[in-house]
């Protein structure tokens, strides 16, 4: 069952978009976009995790129109990962997110503060 989720991905020229996800794509918010983005990657390298196929930072669960880097008050800055459920499962990426964010932190992650930076684990399915 596919559900969608305003997902409003940064482009080139801050160009929005409406995204739609099924079960193999993830959603995540935990903290700074570019952060969280880079925790879905090898360490010291710049590719991806194996099995996560791409990777891109938006905003999620608003419900503003058309928001921006500026203007963004009911968002939460997010990650969408497009991934192989053959090499790596959700509970998987869930361990990467469990160990990238601290969840004693209701106001923001590490130095990020604010709503925009809260946690938040978007699901498409019950199997999610």
């Amino acid at each position: 069952m596919l559900r969608k989720i305003v997902l409003c991905c940064l482009a080139a020229n801050a160009v929005f978009l409406n995204a739609v996800y099924a079960a193999d794509a993830a959603l995540f918010a935990m903290g700074c976009f570019w952060t969280a983005q880079s925790d879905f990657m090898q360490e010291d390298t710049a590719k991806l995790v194996s099995g996560i196929l791409s990777s891109t930072v938006g905003y999620a669960g608003g419900t503003m129109p058309d928001p921006t880097y500026e203007n963004h008050a009911d968002y939460k800055e997010a990650v969408k990962l497009s991934y192989d459920p053959k090499v790596i499962s959700y509970d998987q990426l869930l361990d990467i997110f469990w160990h990238n964010i601290d969840p004693f932190d209701a106001s923001g992650q590490f130095c990020d503060h604010g709503f925009s930076y809260t946690t938040t684990i978007y699901y498409s399915d019950q199997q999610q």
